[in-house]
């Protein structure tokens, strides 16, 4: 059964030449419905192709291009560790799933940290997709290829969570004064250097890389919200002012928090028939 949550955690593509939209963000289908995957889709109807800003918000994707000839391939993008150009061509769809990086796949061809900053065909990244059904998918709404994604992935993907990785980042999301790994490891009876071993096996970076990247995408979530000014976000993000909000946000995605709010409210003002 689907389960759908109105929480949002947004990847802002601030581009006004595109039909965009987040339709649903749904709890993925399989052992565990407390995490967010999420789906977006969209295309370019400009007469030019398209480049966007991927950000490092935590996340990897797979990502489904479908031709106006329902032509299908699909790419798997490893989580990005710096904001990443990348080019998508006019009037194709594209379908994407952003998955949470402490989802952990067991059927990879390789180890998960050396797809860190990589983009490989899913065929490449995986051999979970070989009966996969791709003319149907092509062809199907975006509530049916929701649907059917994650019906397939509960039947086929043998995946996984790591409870060690799943505890130091719920002490640690969205708050600035959260413990520290030593204080961590103390608590759960083990050293930090583990704890590091363990997020640097399964993930590929550090766990304070980690949890800044999921504090990241919990902030472009609120500043995407049009009922939120940039004190509101700095309030529920737990920042201490201003100019560390500011750093925090241009170290990422080379954007001061301003900056992209107003290109998000830009590219929203463009009527959709010259989307």
């Amino acid at each position: 059964m689907l389960t759908i949550t109105s929480t949002q955690f947004k990847q802002p593509f601030l581009v006004s030449n595109m039909d965009y939209f987040l339709s649903k963000n749904e709890f993925w289908n399989g052992e565990n419905n407390t995490d967010i995957v999420a789906f977006e889709q969209f295309k370019t109807t400009h007469s030019q192709h398209c480049f966007l800003e991927i950000f490092p918000d935590g996340t990897s994707a797979i990502c489904f291009e479908i031709t106006p000839e329902n032509e299908i391939s699909a790419c798997f993008f490893g989580r990005m560790t710096e904001t990443k150009i990348t080019f998508y061509e006019n009037g194709n769809t594209y379908f994407a799933v952003k998955i949470p990086a402490h989802f952990l796949f067991k059927q990879i061809n390789g180890k998960p940290n050396a797809f860190v900053d990589r983009v490989s065909r899913l065929a490449t990244y995986t051999d979970a997709f070989n009966q996969f059904d791709w003319a149907y998918f092509a062809v199907a709404s975006f509530e049916q290829r929701i649907a059917y994604f994650q019906t397939y992935v509960s039947e086929h993907f043998n995946y996984h969570e790591n409870d060690l990785i799943n505890y130091v980042l719920a002490n640690h999301q969205n708050n600035e004064k959260s413990p520290t790994i030593k204080q961590l490891s103390k608590e759960l009876g083990v050293s930090d250097r583990y704890i590091r071993s363990i997020f640097h096996r399964l993930i590929g970076i550090s766990p304070k890389k980690m949890t800044q990247e999921i504090r990241l995408q919990f902030a472009l979530s609120q500043l995407m919200d049009e009922t939120n000014s940039i004190t509101d976000m700095l309030q529920q993000t737990n920042f201490y002012d201003h100019p560390h909000l500011n750093k925090f946000f241009s170290s990422f995605t080379a954007y001061s928090p301003k900056a992209l709010k107003r290109q998000a409210s830009l590219a929203k003002q463009v009527p959709a028939s010259h989307r």
